[in-house]
């Protein structure tokens, strides 16, 4: 029988668990972009550290898989007896999950920059990032041990295709990747230069806030003693003021400086990762075609994001799982819609207030 081969999968990745974890990325993906609350802040959620554990899980069990291959993974991949095919689908399950963060990890990671008038997220960008890496980590790790080893996509009796096949899109990735912390490279060098002139500057920054303390005190003073001269008076005034207003301006700039070097390296660094995803879809048409031409009888036409198993979604866990799933996103919604409510109401009493 065929479904023979995925006796190995385990329930963990049945279709329940993982459509439920689909629903939890979707929710912390509208907590992160229509929350008009939770968008601003740098805070780590619930859903948000549970979207992170499979893949986490994932890639610690494909190492302890790999590692225990009764032959090579190239001779695995490419088997036609049900025996090794069962060694494969273990493989794919959860290689399915970290493929997928790997591509919503882009996403992510762009939502945690200084957008909406904010900072850096920096907490969720790090979380985001190393688990990111993880899951891309086993990408490279099938594509050393089989790509490299010769082996194409059409050889191959995978359900699915995946990136690791294509050579162009790892090339592409590493490419992408060395010209990123390149840029961070010499963006973090600037920034450090950039503080210590700005630390330099505090001694006269402290002489300038004297200075206007002093010009607002006298100002105050000629406008209490207008009885000798009204025009000299209110020159002097004038010419306090845009004393007063240049320094100011020149304590703003000075303000900015390390802000500048940050924003940079996101727009920068940023900036390759939509043009990786479109690759990757691209090239994945391609091997996705061989792959179904040669393999169709093992394709089902499922949906490629869950991976393929025995596991029943009648299975109590599994309706469990995705009933949780569902309520984590609707709870996302929610919050999502009474964020934007909040907001309404609270501009009217902004407006009444600044009126008053």
């Amino acid at each position: 029988m065929d479904d023979s081969r995925y006796k190995l999968v385990d329930s963990l990745y049945g279709p329940g668990t993982v459509g439920a974890w689909l629903l939890t990325l979707c929710a912390v993906s509208i907590s992160w972009t229509f929350n008009k609350s939770s968008r601003h802040k740098d805070t780590i959620s619930v859903d948000f550290v549970a979207a992170l554990l499979l893949p986490l899980i994932a890639a610690g069990h494909l190492v302890f898989l790999l590692i225990r291959l009764p032959v090579s993974l190239a001779e695995i991949i490419t088997a036609r007896a049900v025996e090794l095919q069962q060694y494969e689908s273990a493989i794919e399950a959860p290689l399915n999950i970290c493929e997928t963060f790997s591509v919503v990890a882009l996403f992510w990671a762009i939502l945690c920059g200084p957008w909406w008038h904010n900072i850096m997220k920096l907490k969720r960008l790090g979380l985001v990032v190393i688990t990111g890496l993880f899951s891309w980590a086993m990408e490279n790790v099938m594509f050393a041990m089989a790509t490299m080893k010769g082996i194409n996509a059409r050889e191959t009796t995978l359900s699915r295709p995946y990136l690791f096949l294509v050579t162009t899109i790892v090339a592409s990735t590493w490419a992408c990747l060395v010209i990123c912390v390149l840029v961070s490279s010499l963006t973090w060098v600037i920034s450090s230069i950039n503080a210590r002139r700005a630390q330099n500057k505090e001694g006269r920054q402290d002489t300038a806030d004297e200075k206007r303390t002093e010009w607002i005190m006298s100002i105050a003073h000629l406008k209490a003693s207008k009885k000798e001269s009204n025009n000299l008076t209110q020159e002097a005034i004038d010419h306090m003021n845009a004393q007063l207003e240049r320094a100011t301006q020149t304590s703003d700039r000075h303000s900015e400086i390390r802000f500048r070097s940050l924003e940079m390296m996101t727009f920068v660094g940023l900036f390759f990762a939509p043009l990786s995803a479109i690759l990757s879809l691209i090239s994945t048409f391609d091997s996705f075609s061989a792959m179904r031409k040669n393999s169709s009888a093992l394709y089902s036409g499922r949906f490629l994001l869950i991976p393929q198993s025995d596991v029943s979604m009648s299975n109590l866990d599994q309706i469990a799982a995705l009933v949780g799933g569902v309520i984590v996103l609707l709870a996302a919604i929610r919050s999502a819609y009474h964020s934007k409510e909040d907001n309404k109401s609270a501009s009217p009493s902004i407006t009444r207030r600044q009126s008053i």
